[in-house]
């Protein structure tokens, strides 16, 4: 009883700083996008943000990725600089919201690029959380966080680019929500897929 006692506190612990953690980084880029929009618009140039900036600043690596279209480039260059400042799960929200915008083939590399915890907040949180079980290797844990952060960004990559290659033309889900339209997948279709399986199997047995 003291194992789940200690355990859940400690994870209560865990989850609240990660929760704060994601509030906290998500108010900063508020904050930065209205003083960089503040900014642009001073100047003449009002529309400005931190989504912009990220753009531009991961375009690169989006074309070396496989989005080669530059519009479709600056998309993913976005994606990838929120995935990394903030969080995966804001980014993958964000490309919900332009996945319209985006070819199949940009969607599905930006899909593999985005899926890993190696930003910022999840390095804070595992030095947080190493640092607390063992006290005296904390210097040492923060001298690799930033390596670790990096290496995961890199195996996201190449999985990204792994996809891009053996994927010539996939299928993009655009459902419309409350509809049965699409392409996308149908639990009760796949319900149904599994019964005639089932029933197939069942009667190949009788047979034997």
């Amino acid at each position: 009883m003291e194992c789940v006692a200690s355990g859940s506190l400690e994870a209560v612990h865990l989850v609240t700083a990660v929760l704060a953690s994601l509030i906290s980084f998500v108010a900063i880029m508020a904050l930065l996008s209205g003083v960089i929009d503040y900014a642009g618009t001073l100047i003449g140039h009002p529309g400005w943000s931190l989504e912009m900036l990220f753009g531009y600043a991961f375009f690169p690596i989006a074309y070396l990725i496989g989005v080669t279209e530059f519009e479709q480039a600056l998309i993913v260059g976005r994606l990838l600089g929120v995935k990394i400042a903030v969080s995966d799960f804001i980014a993958y929200k964000r490309l919900g919201e332009v996945l319209h915008l985006l070819t199949p083939r940009s969607a599905m590399i930006a899909t593999y690029a985005l899926c890993s915890f190696s930003n910022f907040i999840a390095a804070g949180v595992q030095m947080s959380v190493l640092g607390g079980m063992s006290p005296q290797k904390k210097p040492l844990i923060s001298k690799l966080i930033m390596r670790a952060l990096m290496a995961g960004c890199i195996s996201c990559f190449v999985s990204a680019c792994i996809a891009g290659i053996l994927i010539e033309d996939p299928i993009l889900c655009q459902r419309t929500y409350g509809t049965n339209s699409g392409k996308c997948f149908d639990i009760n279709e796949h319900q149904r897929f599994m019964e005639e399986i089932i029933k197939q199997r069942n009667i190949t047995g009788n047979i034997i």
